[in-house]
C-alpha cells in the first residue's frame, strides 16, 4: 500500500458560486432563489445553535455549540502574560451512515 502523503491529502476548494451553480442544475432552481434559501438555511442553523441547541440533520450530522472559556495566555514574543476572552465556536459531527461517503474508492 502506498504511503499517503498530506500533499496528496489537499482537498479542493468549493466556493458558494460552484455549489450554487451545481444546484440550481440539479434542481432546477434559479441561483438568486437557490442563494436565498440557503442564506435563510444557514442563518436558520446558527440561530438554533446559539440558543445552546443542537441541530441534527438525517444521515447528514449535527452541529453543536462550544464554549471555551477565558484563559491566560503568554505572548510568544514579549512573555507577556494576557488575559484570552472567552470564545464559542460550532462543531459539526458527521453521521455514521455519511461518514462511509468521504472515503475514496
Amino acid at each position: 500500500m502506498p504511503k499517503i502523503t498530506k500533499a496528496k491529502l489537499k482537498p479542493m476548494r468549493v466556493n458558494r458560486s460552484i455549489c450554487l451553480d451545481d444546484l440550481s442544475i440539479q434542481l432546477g432552481i434559479n441561483k438568486q432563489t437557490l442563494d436565498r434559501v440557503i442564506k435563510a438555511y444557514e442563518n436558520w442553523i446558527l440561530d438554533q445553535v446559539s440558543l445552546d441547541k443542537c441541530v441534527s440533520l438525517a444521515n447528514f450530522g449535527t452541529f453543536k455549540r462550544t464554549l471555551r472559556a477565558s484563559r491566560t495566555g503568554i505572548n510568544p514574543q514579549t512573555k507577556e502574560r494576557m488575559e484570552i476572552n472567552p470564545s464559542a465556536s460550532v462543531n459539526f459531527k458527521i453521521s455514521k451512515l455519511a461518514k462511509p461517503r468521504l472515503i475514496k474508492k
